[in-house]
């Protein structure tokens, strides 16, 4: 898990929302005032599409 490995994922409260959508909308979430947004804290990503 993240916190054992010394990460925390300050997402939002939606359920129906994946770490994509939580990120590309700009990460609004309950930890935000301590850690900041997620897209603040985004370092790297690696897009794949359909075709691989």
């Amino acid at each position: 898990m993240l916190a054992g490995q010394g990460y925390m994922a300050p997402f939002g409260d939606s359920p129906t929302v994946g770490i994509g959508g939580i990120t590309l909308g700009g990460g609004i979430g309950p930890l935000q005032r301590t850690v900041g947004l997620v897209s603040d804290n985004l370092i790297e990503l690696e897009m794949v599409d359909a075709k691989g």
